[in-house]
């Protein structure tokens, strides 16, 4: 009897490790094509932020939405990147964009290269699914 419920308890144990492992994998995948695709959008958007920051001193409403933007799709994936370059990506990115920000809200110009530079870091460090 002991026997029976000792090897019925390394089962449960063993299918529940199998399923952890199983949905960690998934996830794991998932982040990977999560960081991929917001990467492309962020630098995509990085691309357009040129012009926005040429027009800034007119209008910075563009400007402004842009790096809100990009800041937003960073904080859809901060702490859930695929590793550790990733994760350096996203912070250093989102610091470029603070300081592109506070420029921006300082009515001086804003440089873009920064942002420009984290937004191509990121496209890099994230694999695509």
């Amino acid at each position: 009897m002991a026997g029976t419920v000792r090897a019925t308890t390394l089962a449960a144990a063993a299918l529940g490790l199998a399923a952890a492992v199983t949905v960690a994998g998934c996830g794991g995948q998932g982040g990977h094509r999560d960081c991929a695709s917001v990467a492309a959008a962020v630098r995509s958007q990085a691309d357009a932020l040129p012009g926005a920051a040429r027009k800034a001193g007119d209008d910075p409403r563009e400007a402004a939405t842009v790096l809100r933007t990009i800041q937003q799709d960073l904080d859809e994936i901060a702490g859930k990147t695929p590793g550790p370059a990733a994760g350096k990506a996203v912070a250093e990115l989102s610091q470029a964009v603070a300081n592109a920000k506070d420029q921006l809200d300082k009515g001086e110009p804003v440089e873009v290269a920064p942002v420009q530079r984290g937004a191509a870091d990121l496209v890099t460090a994230c694999p695509k699914g």
